[in-house]
């Protein structure tokens, strides 16, 4: 090959090295952040589920025993036919950040009730995610605001912040909140990256209405979390998609995962925090339930369900969950 060949090569191969960054990034971004790449996302993990399960399945069978106890999901049925025929009101605002309506549903008391439930759903998932958290705090009297977080279901926005920008949408749902009952004494639930939205809220400027949290499986860090995710499936490489994914968002976003921090907002914590985790979870390890815990400022109380994975917490530890829910809950709603 001649000199000019070489140099050629070379500058391809240059190209080439500097292009994939952008594409890693941009693949990476589209697939998180994008509504239509979260909903690609979304039948690539429920593949993986099934996949998962039937080995799992398998296995037990190889083995002669049943190592878990399968979950209740009879369950989460009844709760997911119950929101389904709740009477819901589909309720809009029109975000103060970007102009963007955000939706969420409305499941009211049939006679006048001061006391709120504020949901916030996972990745992927949608406000019936949250139907079991909801009817439970219903029959305790609860009016529900199950909200569509940014990048699902019928919220405006096609993209998604991680619980970033919701953390800022929800000083203003509870705005509404207190249109319709000035009284109101709220209590704010996320589960997964909607628990990482509900820690974020703590560091807002909330007002006295707010009376306590219950954080679901959340994250501490969104940096730490998306590149151990990410080295599930890709070993040590997932860090340079962290570092590429941060430069595109920085670029179209104005912020990247750096700047999402559930756990600095719950350092400025002014209302009491519930900690609730699954002992095997393998998505949102169970060590960031600890640290988080230990960073709380204001009373608190942690519950980690045996057994339980990512997200699973309320149906595989059904009554100590929503017992302690209560019995925590119930010392700051009077």
């Amino acid at each position: 090959m001649n000199t000019a060949g070489k140099i050629g090569l070379a500058a391809g191969a240059l190209g080439a090295y500097l292009a994939a960054p952008a594409a890693i990034g941009g693949l990476t971004y589209h697939f998180a952040f994008k509504r239509n790449g979260i909903q690609t996302s979304k039948k690539v993990y429920d593949i993986i589920g099934r996949v998962q399960k039937s080995r799992s399945a398998k296995n037990q069978a190889e083995k002669g025993t049943q190592e878990e106890k399968a979950p209740p999901v009879n369950i989460y049925r009844e709760a997911a036919n119950w929101f389904i025929k709740a009477d819901r009101q589909n309720v809009f605002l029109q975000s103060g950040l970007d102009n963007k309506k955000i939706h969420a549903y409305i499941i009211e008391q049939p006679e006048k009730s001061d006391k709120w439930l504020y949901t916030m759903h996972g990745f992927t998932g949608s406000p019936i995610d949250m139907a079991l958290v909801a009817k439970e705090f219903f029959e305790k009297g609860y009016n529900i605001l199950a909200v569509s977080m940014r990048g699902h279901a019928l919220s405006s926005d096609d993209r998604n912040s991680m619980g970033y920008l919701d953390a800022k949408d929800a000083v203003q749902w509870i705005d509404y909140i207190l249109e319709k009952t000035p009284d109101a004494k709220i209590v704010l639930h996320g589960m997964s990256m909607g628990a990482a939205a509900c820690m974020m809220t703590l560091g807002e400027d909330l007002p006295d209405n707010v009376k306590c949290a219950i954080e679901d499986c959340g994250f501490a860090r969104c940096q730490e979390q998306n590149i151990g995710v990410a080295e599930q499936f890709i070993g040590k490489p997932a860090r340079l998609f962290g570092m590429y994914l941060n430069g595109v968002m920085k670029a179209l976003r104005g912020y990247d995962m750096t700047d999402i921090n559930p756990i600095n907002c719950v350092r400025a914590s002014k209302i009491p925090v519930f900690f609730i985790h699954g002992e095997k979870d393998e998505v949102v390890p169970v060590k960031n339930v600890y640290e988080l815990y230990e960073a709380c400022p204001t009373p608190k109380e942690i519950l980690v369900v045996p057994g339980a994975k990512h997200t699973m917490a309320s149906v595989n530890g059904y009554e100590d969950y929503f017992g302690k829910a209560f019995e925590f809950t119930g010392k700051y709603v009077l």
